[in-house]
């Protein structure tokens, strides 16, 4: 479905109201729960002045909390960008340059940035001033991109790496589609929702009517298992980590795991090797961007027997490689920015 990415959402919430789509501790939230609660908080924040186009920082620790005001901020057609808890004073003030950060969304007392407006959010959606939803404020064909990553160039510079909502749509359904993710399905990643890659795992449940289980990242092993979590997202570090235990306790909980997504361009055919004997023989390998999504994904046995194989590129994607010198396109906020500076009227490329 084209147009903003949380469409999706609403369209599973009248499908499939009841069905799990986040998972955590003891808990879940439907899908008619969540998109009342994203509804609610849009409104909250769309009450506090933040408008379509302008550009909102998260720092938000609760990755429950976190899920839910991606999509909020999503619905209401402005642009996301995370920032993380332990970047520097100087840091973020480059980053509010950079990007024209309008707003900072935080559940830390902490994280305030000067001349930044700021909205402590609390953990329960009672506490969200929003009696009334007005389901105008959806912008259903968003301009500004849906999220904004700080990547690095070849330099080492932060450079910002905006993700529209038709290029992430394309994206999820593309990997939903190579990975045959069902409803049924229940998604995790090892690594935490302030990573891209993350966030990408959450569209890709969300587009598939499919469940995003939040991990305990201090012992995820065991939520692996309890949760029921059928594909799971690793780095190569985690994958060292699972390796290095001296028992099989990773292998037994990774027994229900379908498919395990890790990134190509860095899994060494002996690294391979040793996951597919220790841990699982049901590693994919995607290629691409971690940052923009991916391209290609590689399965077994391909993956283990086929030297240099990238995989199938991911339904509705084209690859080629080609040199651009031309500046990106820009776009400007639609309305003036709260405690507007000049910073505030930089473009953002799109």
């Amino acid at each position: 479905m084209p147009g903003n990415i949380t469409l999706d959402l609403i369209r599973w919430a009248e499908k499939t109201p009841d069905a799990p789509a986040l998972l955590f501790g003891n808990e879940s939230i439907s899908y008619r729960q969540l998109d009342q609660t994203v509804w609610k908080l849009a409104q909250h924040l769309y009450d506090h002045g933040i408008r379509r186009q302008q550009v909102v920082a998260l720092t938000i620790g609760n990755e429950i909390l976190l899920a839910v005001t991606l999509l909020a901020v999503a619905r209401l057609g402005a642009a996301g960008i995370s920032l993380a808890r332990s970047m520097g004073a100087q840091e973020r003030l480059a980053a509010a340059h950079q990007a024209g950060i309008c707003w900072l969304l935080t559940d830390h007392e902490t994280a305030a940035m000067n001349d930044v407006a700021t909205i402590r959010l609390a953990s329960e959606p009672a506490a969200w001033n929003a009696t009334r939803v007005r389901y105008g404020i959806l912008e259903e064909s968003p301009v500004a991109p849906w999220q904004i990553i700080r990547g690095s160039g070849t330099t080492g510079e932060p450079r910002l790496l905006p993700i529209s909502h038709d290029q992430a749509a394309a994206r999820f359904r593309g990997q939903a589609l190579a990975s045959s993710i069902t409803p049924g399905d229940r998604l995790a990643g090892l690594s935490g929702l302030e990573f891209s890659i993350s966030k990408h795992r959450l569209g890709w449940a969300l587009m598939a009517g499919a469940a995003y289980a939040i991990l305990d990242h201090a012992n995820p092993l065991d939520d692996i298992s309890r949760l029921g979590v059928s594909l799971l997202g690793i780095s190569v570090m985690h994958a060292e980590q699972m390796l290095s235990k001296p028992d099989s306790t990773a292998r037994r909980a990774l027994e229900g795991v379908r498919g395990i997504w890790s990134a190509g361009s860095v899994v060494s055919n002996d690294l391979r090797t040793r996951i597919r004997s220790q841990l699982s023989e049901n590693l994919w390998i995607d290629y691409g961007s971690n940052e923009a999504g991916h391209l290609t994904l590689a399965r077994p046995p391909d993956v283990f027997d086929t030297p240099g194989t990238v995989g199938r590129s991911l339904p509705g994607s084209r690859t080629a490689g080609r040199r651009c010198r031309r500046p990106a396109p820009v776009c400007r906020p639609s309305r003036p920015c709260p405690r507007a500076r000049r910073r505030h009227d930089r473009r953002l490329p799109r």
